[in-house]
């Protein structure tokens, strides 16, 4: 059970798009499908409303099993901002992101704040993330994103 006092994971990353592409891909269930989980996962279920106030769910399908990621948005500032909790379905312990984009020379630089993790799970959210980002980079130079973004 994570306490009000734990670690907070700092995530910092350089992509090579620009700010509103990388909002889209953090926000659009089709963008969505194209990254978010490990590698040998299939986001199977993507439903989501970001809003301040709206929620979403990621299913997660792997060979073993499924799980399904669900939270809710606290703050959405188009193109520079997400605030939204983050959880295991059926477990009762949510920790909170935090999603700050900036506009850098040739691309964002992103930025992850997870709270609310135990010492334990630091890490494992950690090579998450990193993995996650590894995919979002690949999917951010797809030129079937920019097609589906108008680019």
């Amino acid at each position: 059970m994570s306490e009000p006092g734990d670690r907070v994971l700092v995530v910092i990353r350089r992509l090579s798009a620009p700010p509103e592409r990388v909002f889209a891909a953090f926000t659009q269930p089709e963008l969505l499908v194209r990254w978010l989980g490990p590698r040998g996962s299939r986001l199977t279920g993507c439903d989501v409303d970001a809003r301040a106030g709206g929620s979403f769910r990621f299913e997660l399908g792997f060979d073993e099993g499924a799980i399904a990621l669900v939270g809710l948005y606290r703050t959405v500032e188009p193109v520079s901002r997400l605030v939204f909790t983050w959880g295991v379905e059926g477990e009762a312990d949510d920790s909170e992101v935090t999603v700050l984009l900036a506009p850098t020379v040739g691309g964002t630089q992103l930025r992850l704040e997870h709270r609310g993790l135990s010492p334990d799970e630091i890490a494992q959210n950690e090579a998450g993330w990193g993995e996650f980002f590894d995919r979002l980079e690949e999917a951010l130079l797809d030129s079937g994103v920019e097609t589906q973004l108008g680019g």
